[in-house]
């Protein structure tokens, strides 16, 4: 399970990543586009392409 320190961190740089790979907004990205996200040097998948944004399973909210 997921510490809430561990959440916080991936969040935060989850809409990091998404700011500067969209200029804060300005231009959309595609499915495969968001699938290259990575934490610590991970592949980690922040939408389910079935379900739009991804919630694990082990965290407290999306």
């Amino acid at each position: 399970m997921w510490s809430q320190k561990q959440q916080r961190r991936l969040r935060a740089e989850a809409c990091a990543w998404l700011a500067a790979r969209t200029q804060d907004g300005l231009h959309a990205l595609t499915t495969e586009e968001i699938g290259e996200f990575t934490f610590d040097g991970e592949r980690f998948a922040l939408m389910d392409r079935q379900r739009g944004i991804r919630k694990p399973a082990s965290f407290d909210s999306a």
